[in-house]
């Protein structure tokens, strides 16, 4: 097992123009997505005042794939981010970028993507995962 960095963010800008999602996800592959509890679970800065962030170590075994993203929401509906896929000694396989609403691999195996398109189905729920 390897321990990887956890972050759950969900914070907004003052003004309430611009917020952040960043979230990480454990894709089991014989039963689906897992919300991971984290070890050492403790609260972080994050990117804007309001909102709440959350830092931790997690465990990866066999058989999981980690996929970590985050995503920038601004005005009129654009967005910006990172996914990362990771495998279960912690090896990032894949790295695509996010803008608005479309996935560009910038390195790694492409295999890997519907991976990244499983978690991004599972973001909205960043609220419910912050509350375990």
């Amino acid at each position: 097992m390897v321990k990887i960095p956890i972050r759950i963010e969900h914070t907004y800008s003052k003004s309430g123009k611009h917020h952040r999602i960043a979230l990480t996800l454990i894709i089991n592959l014989k039963n689906g997505v897992v919300f991971p509890s984290p070890q050492n679970l403790k609260k972080c800065k994050g990117i804007y005042t309001m909102g709440f962030a959350y830092c931790g170590e997690y465990s990866l075994s066999r058989d999981n794939i980690a996929v970590y993203l985050y995503i920038t929401y601004g005005l009129r509906g654009r967005n910006k981010g990172y996914i990362h896929v990771l495998i279960e000694n912690g090896v990032e396989v894949l790295r695509l970028k996010y803008i608005n609403n479309k996935m560009r691999v910038v390195s790694g195996d492409v295999k890997y993507k519907d991976y990244a398109l499983i978690a991004l189905n599972n973001i909205y729920k960043v609220d419910e995962y912050a509350k375990h």
